[in-house]
Parts: C-alpha cells; sequence; structure tokens
C-alpha cells in the first residue's frame, strides 16, 4: 500500500489595510504595503517561493481567479510568504481561504497554513498566528508565542482580525512594541517518521 500525505492550500485574496480614520480625525500611520495581495500579478511580484522536497514533489500554482494554490504531496514543505515593516500595529487583515490536509497511515501527517509571524526589528519571530488545518493533533495547540485557529478542512473561510487586538489577547508572551514587521506565510507541509 501507498503510504502518503498531502497538504494543499488555497488562498483567494489577501487584504491588509491601515484602518479608517480614527474619531478624532488623526490621520493612521501609513504602512508599507502587502504587494499583489490579490495575486492579480505573477508570484514573482511581491512573492516570495520556498520548498524543500524531500520525497515527492509540490505545486505553487496562482489561479485563474486571482487566488494561489500551494500543494505539498509527501515529505518537505511549499510555501510563499512576503515581509510586511508595520508602522503601527492597529492594522487589519483579512482573507478567504480554504484548507486541506490527509493522511492515510498515521505515521504521517499533513498540515496547510496561513501563518502571521510578529518580528521585531532584527526580523527574529516573536510570536506567530496560525490559521489552518493539520492531521497532527499536537500542532493545534495554543502556546504563549503561538495562537492556532483551527480551519474545518476543505471549507472556506473568511479571516479577518486586528493584529493589535490578536497581540494582545492571544499571544501573551509577545510584546506589542517589539514587533515591527509581519511574516505573511501560506504553508503546505507533508512528513512522516519514516519519511523524513
Amino acid at each position: 500500500m501507498t503510504r502518503w500525505a498531502i497538504g494543499t492550500a488555497l488562498l483567494l485574496t489577501l487584504l491588509f489595510c491601515v484602518p479608517s480614520t480614527p474619531p478624532d480625525g488623526t490621520p493612521p500611520p501609513a504602512n508599507d504595503s502587502l504587494v499583489n495581495g490579490g495575486f492579480t500579478l505573477p508570484l514573482t511580484t511581491g512573492w516570495h517561493e520556498t520548498a524543500q522536497d524531500f520525497d515527492g514533489s509540490h505545486e505553487i500554482v496562482l489561479l485563474p481567479d486571482s487566488g494561489v494554490r500551494i500543494s505539498k504531496l509527501f515529505c518537505g514543505t511549499a510555501a510563499i510568504y512576503q515581509d510586511v515593516k508595520l508602522v503601527d500595529l492597529n492594522q487589519q487583515f483579512a482573507t478567504r481561504c480554504r484548507f486541506s490536509a490527509t493522511s492515510n497511515n498515521p505515521d504521517y501527517f499533513s498540515s496547510a497554513y496561513l501563518q502571521l509571524q510578529f518580528q521585531d526589528g532584527a526580523a527574529r519571530i516573536l510570536g506567530e498566528t496560525r490559521f489552518g488545518w493539520s492531521t497532527n493533533n499536537s500542532e493545534l495547540r495554543s502556546k504563549p508565542d503561538l495562537h492556532v485557529i483551527p480551519a474545518v478542512s476543505d471549507t472556506w473561510v473568511d479571516l479577518s482580525l486586528n493584529l493589535a487586538d490578536e497581540v494582545r489577547a492571544n499571544l501573551p508572551a509577545v510584546a506589542p512594541d517589539s514587533i515591527k514587521r509581519v511574516r505573511i506565510q501560506l504553508r503546505a507541509f507533508g512528513s512522516g517518521r519514516s519519511a523524513c
């Protein structure tokens, strides 16, 4: 019997925007904006691709309806990411996505995530919000510097959150004032005890 693990992440559009002008009329500070968040241009515009194929293959495909699909078959990872500098953590992040992770053997697992990795000025990861699905339950546990939001596999989900509220409410180990950038990463992963 062939043993496999497949992780697939589909993302239609990422929105990363400054909130509207506050009631006191003070305009919010400008940020470096997310480049090609609607995936209407080639992925080489704004995004970086990374992959490790220890076994099997991966696909990173720009979809005709302004989206992207990332999949990994067997052992390794495939991802796209983009770093966005933050002048102010009070930013709204929104997207529509679908995740799929399957495995036909308990020794193997797969996952598909959208990750918001909060970084300091030296690009060190301080904490992370991870939205998606995994066949490995240990990956679905939150910690003081990791907030995991499980998604139902193969179901379209709308995600919207304010970065400042997310850090304060769900990442108690992270000092909000230390955050200077966020890495937005869409990742598919496959592993196994005897495969990698």
